[in-house]
Order: structure tokens, then C-alpha cells, then sequence
């Protein structure tokens, strides 16, 4: 993605596309670093449209930095920010410098300590964001998912897995046996990342990091989001390692997040299962669609992360 190509985006936040980088400095999406004397800013398109989802973004990351929490939050020196160009929504946030994430125990245990403090901030109040629901998980989930499970079998075989059908024959009895029942709790919702990840922090040089990527926000069960970060932590970031995170690593990052958030009795006994429920969700999606190209099985590095992904061994990681 060239910058010439969005012009018009440049223009109307008054800034000179000469000074913008000259393509995306992202490969799944446009978004370009500007910078000019002392500005440094990203420019970048959110994934939340209408402009109101994305007023209730900004709401809540205003909310949360007023809590000392380390979040990006819109320049102040340009506006309007953000701005709807052709029913897009697109922003200006600083460009944070820092420490990228390179697997060390600091980095994690800052890592959790800062999803344990937003989970914490005032998750008695909805800010309007998108919302988890148990009514997308339906029957046409389910069907959705029988294609899904019999592409993850093709693509086993393609890649000489042995452990692939144990797999799919292991989601195939958790949507029949596992999921009714999980679908019968009221478990607590927080205002969360719904996109937790290693390559969404930036690190200053006491290990405390700043999410500068808070796009995804929804309303979402906070197991969910806990269940997420274990999951897809390390996905498509250079720095860090090429696999899931180890058992002692999801330990460190789990007693931190601990001494923060105080999980129900109910959480606690559904986390195995609930575990499963993200990786189906979450990983088998990402397992699937990603390309065989430079970025994707393509790349070593994160076709080792992949890999790691379909050989997870979710009863090895314990909430307590």
C-alpha cells in the first residue's frame, strides 16, 4: 500500500505527503508514519466504522489514560481527528518510541500487568463498543465451522502434521459436547483490546509498555480477552519468539495478571474449556487464512508460529 494512494487522507489532516513514509509500514492495512521537525504521527484507518464506534473508541482510551494507563490516544494539535473519508474512519496518533518486545520475563510480566490494569478500569461502565455475544456462536457457526475443519485436515496433510485429525476430531466434540454448555454462563465483561498482542506494545526502559494499538476495543467477556493473549501474543512480530508462549511464560504472565484481577469461582472452573473455545475462534481462523506468501507459511518465522499454533497443547495451561 503507497502512500500516493491516499492523498486525499493526508490532505485533509493538513499534512504533507512528502514527509509521509512511502508505503504502509504495516502489510495487512494502511498505515503510514509522518515525519516533519519534531511531529512524529501515524496515520492509520481503524478498524471501527461508523465514525460513532469510533468516537466511543476515543472515549474509552481518554478514560483509561486519565487512568495513568499507558495508552495512545489522538493528537491534539490536529483536528478534526479522526476524520470519515469515504466511509472510513481514519486517525493521527503519536508515534511512540521505545523497546519492542523480545520474549523476556520483564516484558511479559509488564505485558500482564497492563491488561490486568484496563480490565480493571471501570468495567461497570459500557462505552458503546462492540459487544461479545453468544448468539453469533449458532448453527451456522457450526456449518461455518465444518468447512473450516475440513480445510484444517487438507492443510495437515500438506504440511505432513500427524496430529492434525486428532484435532479436528477434538473441536468437532467440543461444538457438540463443550460449547451448549459454555454458552450458559454470564461470565463479567470489561472494556478490553480484543486484540492483545506483543506487536500492539511499545516498551520504555523500566519494561512498562504502552498499547499503541487499542483498534479492536470491544465489550467482551475478560476471559476471553485473557484467553486471546495467550493464544496470539507472539503472532506476526519479528521480536519475539516464533511459538505460543511456553507454560512457564503463560505462568508469568498469568500470576501478574492475577494480582490484579480476581477471576469467579466460575471462570476459574470453565478456563480449560473456555481456552479451547478462543483457539477455535481465534486460531483456527488465522491458521486458515493466512496466505502462502513472504508474509504468511511463506515467512519461517511465522510459519514456526503457526505450527506452534495447531500442535497447542491448551490442557498444559492452567488458570490457578
Amino acid at each position: 500500500m503507497k502512500a500516493t494512494e491516499y492523498k486525499t487522507v493526508f490532505e485533509t489532516f493538513g499534512l504533507e505527503i512528502e514527509y509521509v513514509s512511502l508505503e504502509s509500514i504495516y502489510p495487512f492495512a494502511p498505515v503510514f508514519r509522518y515525519q516533519k521537525g519534531t511531529d512524529d504521527f501515524i496515520i492509520k484507518r481503524t478498524k471501527t466504522p461508523p465514525f460513532s464506534r469510533a468516537e466511543n473508541l476515543l472515549n474509552w482510551t481518554k478514560s483509561i489514560s486519565d487512568d495513568s494507563i499507558k495508552v495512545v490516544t489522538p493528537i491534539d494539535s490536529i483536528s478534526p481527528n479522526p476524520v470519515e473519508i469515504d466511509d472510513k474512519v481514519w486517525i493521527v496518533y503519536p508515534f511512540v518510541r521505545g523497546i519492542l518486545y523480545s520474549g523476556i520475563p520483564e516484558h511479559l510480566i509488564g505485558a500482564a500487568d497492563l491488561l490486568g490494569r484496563i480490565h480493571a478500569h471501570q468495567p461497570e461502565i459500557d462505552f458503546g463498543l462492540p459487544r461479545f455475544t453468544w448468539d453469533n456462536f449458532d448453527d451456522d457457526y457450526n456449518k461455518e465451522l465444518e468447512g473450516d475443519l475440513s480445510n484444517l485436515n487438507a492443510l495437515g496433510k500438506k504440511l505432513n502434521l500427524d496430529s492434525t485429525p486428532a484435532l479436528v476430531k477434538k473441536i468437532e466434540l467440543f461444538l457438540t459436547d463443550k460449547l451448549p454448555q459454555l454458552k450458559k454462563h454470564d461470565l463479567p465483561l470489561v472494556n478490553a483490546t480484543w486484540d492483545y498482542k506483543a506487536n500492539n506494545l511499545v516498551y520504555s526502559e523500566d519494561n512498562r509498555p504502552t498499547l499503541i494499538d487499542p483498534d479492536n476495543a470491544g465489550r467482551i467477556p475478560r476471559l476471553f480477552d485473557l484467553a486471546l493473549a495467550l493464544i496470539l501474543f507472539n503472532n506476526e512480530f519479528i521480536t519475539a519468539p516464533p511459538r505460543m508462549l511456553t507454560v512457564f511464560e503463560w505462568e508469568l504472565f498469568r500470576n501478574q495478571y492475577l494480582s490484579l484481577i480476581e477471576l469467579t469461582e466460575v471462570e476459574k472452573e470453565i478456563w480449560q474449556d473456555f481456552l479451547f473455545f478462543v483457539f477455535i475462534d481465534e486460531a483456527i481462523w488465522l491458521i486458515l487464512d493466512t496466505e502462502f506468501d513472504e508474509s504468511g507459511w511463506g515467512n519461517p518465522h511465522q510459519k514456526k508460529f503457526l505450527l506452534s499454533l495447531m500442535n497447542f497443547s491448551f490442557e498444559d495451561y492452567k488458570i490457578l
